[in-house]
C-alpha cells in the first residue's frame, strides 16, 4: 500500500501536485493555437486578378487621368481589367481578355465582356492579414480546397499520433514520450514556418499534429497518475479549461502577429520550454511499478514525499514493500486488454458505439464551425474572442450539471441543445447567427 497511501489516498494536494498541475497546464494553453491556427494562418484575404500595365495602355491611362482629374486613379483602374461580381466587388478568379477602358466611367455594366482566368497571379488585400499560406502560395480559385486539405492533413496526424504515442507511452513511459512530443512540436512547427512550398508545409503540419496528440495524452496521463483520487476530477477539469483559454490566447497572438510565419513560430517555440522543464517532472510511479523498476519508483516516491513535507513517511518506505505492491499490481494486470474488449459484450458494444458517435459528431461540428468563422463576414479576431469567451461559462455549467444531474442526462441535453441552436441559425437574421453558433459549438 506504499503507493496508494502516499499518492492515491492522500486527502490534500501537496506542493508537488500543485506544481505538477501548474506545469501540465502550460502546454495545454497552446493546444488550441495549433488546432485552430489555420483560422488565421490560412485566412483568405480579399483578392483579384493581377494585371500589368504596358506601353499600349499608357495613352488610355493618360486620357482617363485628364478626364477624372487624377482622383482615385489607382483605386479605380482595376475596373478596366477585372469584372465585378453580383456584390459589385472585384471578381476573384476572372479578368477581361482585353482592357475595357469605357468601364472607368463607372456607369456601365461589366457583364458580357470576354474573360479569362488570372494568368498573371493575384493581388491581395493585406490590410487585415499581412501574410497567409493562401496569399503566399496562391491557394485560391482552382486551389481553394487546399486550405481544408492542409487542415485535414493536420488532423490525420492527430489520429495517427493517438495510435503511435499511446502505445509508446505504455512501453517507454509517459515522461519520455512527453519530452519527445514537445521537441517534435518545436521542430515540426518551426519547419512549417519555413516551408518552401505547400507540400512541405502539409508534411510538417502532419508531424506537428502527431506531436500534439502525444503531448495531450501524456500530459493528462502524467498529471492524473500523480494526483490523489479525491482531486482528479478537479485537476482534469482545470486542465480541460486550459484549451478553452487557449482560444483567447490564439486570438490575441494572431491579432498582434499578422504574418503567418511568425505566428507559426510563436505557438511552436514555447514548447521548447516544456521540453526543458519536463526533465524535472518525474516519471509516473505507477508506470515504474508496472514495468518492473521498483528501485527508480522508490527513489521517485521518496523525492515526492520530501517535496510534500512528508520526508519521514518517505524514509519508512522499503523496497520490499514496494516490490510486494508491484507484484499485486502486475497480477491484477496479467490479462492484456485491447480495443476489441470494448465490443466484447452487447452492452459494452452499445455504449462504445454511442460514445464514439457523440464524440465524432461533437468534434465534427466544433471544428466545422470553428475553422470557418471567416464566412460569418465579421471581424475574424473578434469572432474568435466571442467563441472563446462563450466556451468558458458553458463548460462550467456543464460540469455543474454533471455533478448535480448526472453525466448521461447532461450529455444528452448538451447534444440536443447544440443541434437545435445550430439549426436555428437557418431561420434567424445574420446578426444573431454568431451568438447561436458560438453556443452550439461550445
Amino acid at each position: 500500500m506504499v503507493f496508494r497511501k502516499l499518492i492515491e489516498e492522500e486527502t490534500r494536494m501537496g506542493p508537488f501536485q500543485i506544481m505538477l498541475a501548474t506545469l501540465m497546464c502550460f502546454p495545454l494553453l497552446l493546444v488550441a493555437s495549433h488546432n485552430l491556427m489555420q483560422i488565421f494562418t490560412a485566412a483568405v484575404p480579399a483578392h483579384r486578378c493581377h494585371f500589368s500595365i504596358d506601353g499600349a495602355h499608357k495613352a488610355n491611362i493618360t486620357h482617363y487621368i485628364n478626364a477624372s482629374g487624377g482622383a482615385n486613379f489607382s483605386k479605380d483602374l482595376w475596373h478596366a481589367f477585372v469584372p465585378m461580381d453580383p456584390d459589385r466587388k472585384p471578381e476573384q478568379c476572372l479578368r477581361f481578355i482585353a482592357p475595357q477602358w469605357q468601364l472607368l466611367a463607372g456607369n456601365k455594366s461589366s457583364v458580357g465582356y470576354e474573360t479569362e482566368p488570372c494568368l498573371e497571379g493575384w493581388e491581395y488585400d493585406r490590410s487585415i492579414f499581412t501574410s497567409t499560406i493562401v496569399s503566399e502560395w496562391n491557394l485560391v480559385c482552382d486551389l481553394r480546397s487546399s486550405k481544408e486539405f492542409a487542415q485535414s492533413i493536420f488532423m490525420a496526424g492527430v489520429l495517427v499520433g493517438a495510435f503511435v504515442f499511446g502505445g509508446l507511452a505504455d512501453r517507454f513511459g509517459r515522461r519520455s514520450v512527453l519530452l519527445w512530443c514537445s521537441l517534435q512540436i518545436v521542430a515540426m512547427g518551426s519547419g512549417a514556418a519555413f516551408s518552401p512550398n505547400f507540400s512541405a508545409y502539409c508534411i510538417f503540419r502532419f508531424f506537428t499534429g502527431m506531436g500534439m496528440c502525444g503531448l495531450i495524452l501524456n500530459d493528462f496521463s502524467l498529471a492524473m497518475e500523480w494526483m490523489p483520487i479525491k482531486f482528479r476530477d478537479i485537476v482534469f477539469t482545470v486542465l480541460s479549461y486550459c484549451s478553452t483559454v487557449g482560444q483567447l490566447i490564439l486570438a490575441g497572438l494572431a491579432y498582434g502577429i499578422r504574418d503567418w510565419h511568425y505566428l507559426q513560430l510563436a505557438v511552436s517555440l514555447p514548447y521548447f520550454i516544456v521540453f526543458l522543464y519536463s526533465w524535472w517532472v518525474p516519471e509516473s510511479a505507477r508506470w515504474l511499478i508496472l514495468n518492473n523498476k521498483p528501485e527508480v519508483a522508490l527513489e521517485t516516491l521518496k523525492w515526492v514525499a520530501k517535496m510534500n513535507g512528508k520526508q519521514e513517511e518517505g524514509e519508512k518506505m522499503s523496497l520490499e514493500a514496494l516490490k510486494a505492491e508491484m507484484q499485486n499490481e502486475v497480477s491484477a494486470t496479467t490479462s492484456r486488454l485491447s480495443v476489441f474488449d470494448l465490443f466484447r459484450t452487447p452492452r459494452m458494444c452499445k455504449i462504445t458505439c454511442c460514445i464514439t458517435l457523440v464524440w465524432f459528431s461533437s468534434s465534427f461540428a466544433f471544428f466545422g464551425i470553428a475553422m470557418d468563422i471567416q464566412k460569418f463576414k465579421l471581424d475574424t479576431y473578434l469572432t474568435q474572442v466571442i467563441f472563446g469567451i462563450t466556451d468558458l461559462p458553458l463548460r462550467v455549467l456543464a460540469n455543474i450539471s454533471m455533478i448535480r444531474i448526472g453525466r448521461r442526462v447532461t450529455l444528452a441535453s448538451c447534444v440536443l441543445l447544440a443541434g437545435l441552436l445550430v439549426l436555428a441559425t437557418l431561420a434567424v437574421p445574420k446578426g444573431v447567427t454568431v451568438c447561436l453558433v458560438s453556443r452550439g459549438k461550445s
